[in-house]
């Protein structure tokens, strides 16, 4: 992933990919803040507090496994920590 010299830093909420995950709609809103991460639009700044409320709550949700080792492993090698 390739970001330009000025992309913002964001912070993203939990529920932003929550969202994006439950999503049945990918023009979602949710589904193309995710999608512009992922395009290196911006870059992502997340916590070990945001991390793990984010663990928590996809567990809950009884998001499937694959999909959160997926967004976990893209945060996990692009994002801010």
């Amino acid at each position: 992933m390739m970001f330009a010299q000025d992309s913002p830093l964001v912070i993203l909420d939990t529920s932003v990919f929550l969202s994006a995950l439950l999503s049945k709609n990918p023009n979602s809103a949710p589904c193309q803040i995710i999608r512009y991460w992922r395009e290196g639009r911006f870059k992502l700044v997340i916590s070990p507090q945001l991390l793990e409320e984010l663990v928590e709550k996809l567990l809950v949700k009884n998001i499937d496994r694959n999909d959160i080792k997926d967004i976990l492993r893209a945060i996990f090698y692009t994002a801010i920590k």
